[in-house]
């Protein structure tokens, strides 16, 4: 296990001589660390009043955070076994308002294309789910057709009703 050092530190450690299969682990590590570091910013920026809406919710790794703020958050996950992780790790949350469908250019019905990598990783592999057809860990085998929100459209009708959003 990689121990969590500074991102200068982490690049420097890329550039000795790591194999490739630590490199790649370093360079999660690099991922998620500054992943976050957007999150802490983002929680630090909201409070009780401020909406904001997370596309692609997934298992709610960000929505949960967000939620703890005390912002109202919109949380879109087409996937239906991610919804239901979405939906639980949320059950607390009375600000969440949670939408099982994908957001896009606009309304519809698309097929999502499971990721590949589910079957080795149900974690890291449900962020791997895509609508579009030819993505190198689409399942061709694996589809579920899932409503699609025009979000341009969500966002609009939201500001007409309610005011802004924060983000």
């Amino acid at each position: 296990m990689i121990e969590r050092t500074t991102k200068s530190g982490l690049k420097r450690l890329m550039k000795s001589g790591l194999d490739v299969q630590m490199r790649r682990k370093v360079h999660r590590e690099m991922r998620g660390s500054h992943c976050s570091g957007i999150v802490m910013g983002l929680r630090a920026a909201l409070g009780p009043g401020d909406v904001c809406i997370d596309l692609g919710a997934n298992v709610g790794e960000t929505t949960v955070p967000l939620a703890e703020t005390g912002a109202t958050v919109h949380a879109f996950e087409p996937d239906p076994d991610n919804f239901a992780k979405l939906a639980a790790a949320c059950a607390g949350f009375s600000n969440v308002v949670l939408h099982e469908a994908a957001a896009g250019a606009e309304a519809g019905q698309l097929t999502l294309y499971r990721s590949t990598l589910l079957e080795k990783n149900a974690r890291k592999g449900s962020t791997g789910s895509t609508l579009i057809a030819d993505n190198t860990v689409a399942n061709a085998e694996d589809t579920v057709d899932v409503k699609v929100v025009d979000a341009t459209a969500f966002v609009d009708d939201f500001i007409a009703k309610h005011g802004r959003v924060a983000l």
